[in-house]
């Protein structure tokens, strides 16, 4: 897979934005950072020790500086979700060295994966149809600092980080597959109309292959037991009313709560119904519970079949 079939699944149109605006490098980079605070332990994880020391010698995994030595590993969210995919890809039997390869390409910036991501700014601005003024901004701001710019994107934008932020993001559904030749596909369901995911997923019907679906990841992160509430609170900077929000709606157990990055403050909830449930019942038991807890300045709105529950704050 290209360095540029992994930022597909990424929302460009954020990260132009944070790095267009006033301070906008400050923040992205501060929420960045967070993600790579080490706050999950690898209980959380699902993970026993004896089984990520094989792992680190067979180069699925590399402590950080500072967590050699110790009785315990704390772990980034990336390190978190990565190593659950791991986990995941074992279940179906992808050998050990084929997920050392995948490790060395999504956690491996090169030079010539950075020229190919520059070379596509261009196409980018097209597609966003961003003004002339905030195009040149970008261009400045990235040309003045360029070197600075490069270690940055290196440091902070592996093609594995890029990936799960658009997870986060996006919520797309996304399914990494392998097959017996050694190589990894990734599959976008909802963008199955396309030439080449049709092609891909032709593909694959006509051969055996493994798979895992890495949006699920993402979601079991959410209703993992050994996760507290303030774990991916922080994670997703969610405000303390739409904590209590998602507490609310799961004490009385009728939805599945799911929370999206909202770019422009922190995170958003989506309120999936259960199986048989319909989505006018959910949207009115949601409403029902807003409105008895008292909450104000709160928007209830239907995105398809998903129920999305948002905090209006001031500017």
């Amino acid at each position: 897979m290209s360095a540029t079939r992994y930022l597909d699944a990424f929302d460009h149109e954020w990260v132009l934005e944070k790095l267009s605006a006033v301070n906008g490098n400050e923040e992205l980079f501060q929420f960045i950072d967070g993600l790579f605070d080490p706050r999950f332990t690898l209980k959380q994880a699902g993970i026993k020790k004896q089984d990520l020391s094989y792992w680190k010698h067979e180069g699925l995994y590399e402590n950080r500086a500072g967590a050699e030595g110790r009785e315990w590993t704390r772990l980034g969210f990336f390190d978190y979700l990565w190593l659950r995919l791991v986990v995941e890809l074992r279940k179906v039997n992808v050998p050990i060295k084929s997920i050392a390869q995948l490790r060395s390409q999504l956690f491996t910036m090169s030079d010539e994966d950075m020229k190919m991501i520059f070379s596509s700014r261009q196409k980018s601005y097209r597609e966003l149809s961003l003004p002339s003024e905030i195009e040149k901004k970008i261009e400045d701001a990235i040309t003045v600092q360029s070197e600075l710019f490069n270690a940055l994107f290196k440091k902070y934008f592996s093609h594995f980080s890029i990936f799960v932020l658009g997870l986060m993001l996006q919520r797309k559904r996304l399914v990494l597959s392998y097959t017996p030749d050694g190589q990894f596909h990734l599959l976008a369901p909802d963008e199955i109309h396309s030439e080449e995911q049709m092609k891909l997923f032709l593909s694959l019907s006509d051969q055996a292959h493994a798979s895992v679906p890495l949006h699920k990841l993402m979601e079991e992160f959410f209703v993992n037991p050994f996760v507290a509430t303030k774990e991916w609170q922080r994670v997703f900077r969610l405000t303390p009313t739409e904590v209590k929000i998602v507490d609310a709606i799961r004490e009385k157990g009728i939805v599945d709560v799911r929370v999206k990055l909202r770019p422009e403050m922190g995170g958003y909830l989506l309120v999936e119904p259960r199986d048989r449930q319909s989505i006018e019942e959910a949207l009115f038991e949601v409403k029902k519970i807003v409105t008895e807890w008292g909450f104000k300045n709160i928007t209830i709105q239907l995105e398809g079949k998903i129920i999305v529950v948002f905090e209006q704050r001031a500017n």
